[in-house]
């Protein structure tokens, strides 16, 4: 027998409605680049991005899961795929995704994202239950069988259970640890400590991952593994170091700042991967993590040393300033565009305080105080925010 299951009428509506908006917006935008040609440029590829979205939102209507006893076949905006039941391996399910994997490794893989959106999408999930093997529990037990019997982790099965229960233990400490007081450091951006604390702990990280034996790794799922993680531990302090250098300090040329930042992003990079990296989980996942996580990092470890270990004394600058504005993001925020302070530079759109912004208008002069930088890369202040 067949079983069709197709989006909920709700669901439908809803897909129909974003699109329609989305439709509009990109008529609008398209509108914009006949009125105005000399913006086409600019227009044209915002406008392309929202029809994208249109079709993609209104291709979502074509979603649609059929089962049966000789094959699942799956159908969504951009394809459809088929897997008979003899070649399923078995299947993933999580809150919103079901994936199905076949018995060769280098078989399709049917994954069915949103699975409640569709009619009866509870049912759709206990037919999967009930018919096929849980990968994820199997994966579970099969792991937790092999750390077990590794003489590695102990002399005896007690001593494994404890080094693994001892290895989650760190793990969770490290990542709540990192986590709460990253965010917590976010208003003390400008003392030495605190950024030392910043720099040093995800580095503290990559040492935990290579002195625990393997049981701790870069990313790991509890459904399906028993080993630690520190992803979340690595990430809040380096984007906290990234966040506050990006607003706290004006660069002023950042031609100096690429080379170190990319040599500290690669290093983090490869040294995570060696120590944390998880061969039971998503590769390409795991790899664009941990090169984003490291490409924050290295930033944020280049602009903050620079800036904030930066004993030189200041060349006053005078410039003019070229405009002003401001917006409202939670609170007010207030900008001075200032005209460039030597040749071949661009102006440079600066935040200042409420005050700075209505003692200048546009074409005062102004003064600026620009420093060399630790690290050889000029950056700027102005002496009445500073």
């Amino acid at each position: 027998m067949e079983v069709e299951y197709t989006l909920s009428s709700g669901k439908q509506t809803v897909y129909v409605i974003f699109a329609a908006i989305l439709t509009i917006i990109a008529i609008i935008f398209l509108s914009l680049c006949f009125r105005h040609r000399s913006d086409a440029p600019i227009v044209l590829p915002v406008a392309a991005c929202f029809v994208f979205l249109a079709v993609l939102l209104g291709g979502q209507l074509r979603k649609k899961v059929t089962i049966s006893t000789e094959s699942v076949i799956a159908t969504n905006v951009l394809q459809t795929k088929e897997l008979a039941t003899a070649d399923i391996k078995g299947c993933r399910i999580g809150p919103k995704t079901i994936v199905i994997e076949s018995v060769s490794p280098t078989g399709p893989k049917i994954t069915i994202n949103n699975y409640s959106d569709f009619i009866d999408g509870a049912d759709l999930k206990k037919w999967f239950q009930q018919n096929f093997k849980d990968l994820d529990a199997s994966d579970l037990a099969e792991e937790q069988y092999r750390l077990l019997n590794d003489g590695r982790l102990g002399a005896t099965r007690a001593e494994r259970e404890a080094s693994i229960t001892q290895s989650k233990w760190i793990g969770w400490s490290y990542m709540a640890t990192g986590m709460f007081v990253g965010l917590m450091c976010i208003p003390f951006d400008r003392k030495p400590g605190v950024v030392i604390f910043l720099i040093v702990y995800p580095l503290l990280g990559i040492l935990i991952m290579a002195m625990n034996k393997g049981l701790i790794k870069f990313i790991s799922s509890t459904r399906r593994s028993v080993y630690s993680f520190t992803a979340l531990g690595l990430f809040t302090p380096a984007f906290v170091l990234c966040l506050t250098g990006s607003l706290g300090y004006n660069i002023y040329d950042f031609h100096n700042a690429l080379l170190p930042a990319i040599v500290i992003c690669l290093a983090t990079a490869v040294l995570i991967y060696i120590t944390g990296f998880n061969k039971d989980m998503p590769k390409a996942g795991q790899a664009i993590g941990m090169l984003l996580i490291s490409a924050i990092y290295g930033f944020g470890c280049v602009v903050q040393v620079n800036c904030l270990f930066d004993h030189s004394s200041p060349q006053a600058v005078h410039t003019s300033v070229y405009d002003k504005h401001k917006n409202f993001n939670k609170r007010e925020h207030y900008y001075l565009t200032l005209n460039p302070f030597s040749p071949g530079q661009e102006q440079k759109e600066t935040e200042v305080s409420a005050g700075t912004y209505d003692k200048y208008n546009t074409g005062d002069h102004i003064e600026v105080e620009l420093k060399k930088g630790l690290l050889n890369i000029p950056w700027y202040y102005l002496p009445d925010d500073y």
